[in-house]
């Protein structure tokens, strides 16, 4: 991920799996299942202050859901949304940590 000021930056929370998991199946039940335009595949989460926030759109209509993480950096970061979710979907019960980082950081 590219900050406002063109570093490369790091997202970081923790999170309960079902927490994520609820979270994300929730915002991704507006993805389309097929689209000409990928990027409306895609799950924005954002990660600050405590708060995760997960948000979903097409062309009709539009999810967004915050919960409860830890936040160890924040940050912003578009991901697979189907993808994402069967991933929740097979974790563990517990909690987890996720990090995104940009490629060429640290």
């Amino acid at each position: 991920m590219v900050g406002a000021r063109g570093e490369v930056t790091t997202m970081e929370f923790r999170i309960e799996r079902g927490v994520l998991a609820d979270a994300v199946a929730w915002a991704a039940r507006v993805l389309p299942t097929r689209s000409p335009v990928p990027v409306l595949g895609g799950l924005l989460l954002e990660a600050a202050d405590g708060r995760l926030s997960v948000s979903g759109l097409d062309y009709e209509a539009s999810a967004r859901i915050e919960v409860d993480a830890g936040t160890e950096r924040p940050g912003r970061v578009l991901v697979m949304g189907r993808r994402l979710l069967d991933v929740c979907r097979v974790l563990p019960e517990g909690p987890w940590s996720a990090r995104w980082r940009a490629p060429g950081s640290r």
